[in-house]
């Protein structure tokens, strides 16, 4: 159809683009008006089925769906099960839409901006969830386990130089501490995302110890806020980002003293007439991974996370 073909072409001219460049979506930082504008185009389209099967024929078509279904993630997901009924009831119109037609489309879409899902089924779902980025709505009602999540995760890379592999292992480690339904591994890989980028902010404009890093970034770098896989024109992540980008500031000592104590001593025994030598060790109730992997005598990559 000719209007998402004008659509996309809006689209990627508003970006100095002619084609899709193979960016993950939520890197093309569509507005709320575009997302907008999205959904009421698709809802149109339903409404002139008047209750037939829909079928997405076009690229650009398939490409449009794609990006809304990406941006309902990451603008209107609020919790539950990852299901496509609640991305596909959000235009608001009573359809149909078949398995393995929602598959094609999805795959053909993806292509369409130069990507192509790696396998079947929830992939295909996964793939929605990674191009769309970290969900708005529960950053900005969580109870802040994204965020302890996400700090620890990045202290443990200052220490240790963690690449996104290591720390999608990390992630992947620490899932209890997510809520159910983001305890998946394309979670694990935007979260890694989101450490790596501060650690490249932090490196670039060189932030280590300094005061004000937002004021730092806000006069060096003022697009800092676009190169996370979050919505930029949404207040509910600016707390989030604000607060990462001052803990990656801190600077951090690790601690390699030897963790346990040991005390020798020689005691009377109850015979009155001769000495033993005890000794006696005091254990920490927690330990830092630094301090573990000295006491040992083994590199950190080699420890297990749990």
């Amino acid at each position: 159809m000719q209007e998402y073909a004008d659509w996309m072409e809006s689209f990627l001219r508003t970006r100095g683009l002619v084609r899709a460049n193979g960016e993950m979506l939520f890197a093309y930082r569509a507005t709320k008006a575009e997302y907008l504008s999205l959904q009421s185009m698709l809802a149109r389209t339903l409404e002139c089925l008047d209750g037939a099967p829909w079928t997405l024929r076009s690229a650009p078509e398939c490409a449009c769906f794609v990006l809304y279904a990406s941006e309902w993630w990451r603008r209107a997901y609020a919790g539950g099960p990852w299901r496509w009924t609640h991305i596909l009831q959000s235009f608001g119109q009573p359809f149909s839409l078949d398995v393995l037609e929602r598959t094609a489309a999805v795959e053909r879409g993806l292509r369409a901006w130069g990507h192509r899902p790696g396998g079947q089924g929830k992939k295909y779902l996964g793939a929605i969830v990674a191009h769309g980025g970290l969900p708005l709505q529960l950053i900005a009602r969580g109870d802040g386990s994204i965020t302890r999540l996400l700090i620890r995760g990045m202290r443990e890379a200052q220490l240790y130089g963690w690449d996104s592999n290591r720390l999608e292992s990390f992630f992947d480690a620490h899932q209890l501490e997510l809520v159910q339904h983001l305890r998946d591994e394309d979670i694990y890989r935007l979260l890694a995302s989101v450490v790596v980028t501060v650690l490249s902010l932090r490196q670039e404009c060189q932030l280590a110890g300094v005061s004000n890093p937002v004021e730092v970034l806000d006069r060096l770098q003022p697009n800092w806020r676009e190169r996370f896989p979050i919505a930029v024109d949404d207040n509910s992540a600016e707390p989030l980002l604000v607060g990462l980008v001052k803990e990656a500031a801190k600077q951090y000592t690790p601690v390699t003293s030897f963790p346990v104590v040991t005390t020798r001593s020689l005691h009377l025994d109850d015979d009155g007439e001769t000495y033993g030598l005890a000794m006696t060790a005091e254990m920490p109730g927690s330990i830092t991974l630094a301090a573990l992997s000295s006491a040992i005598g083994l590199s950190s990559d080699v420890l297990p996370q749990a």
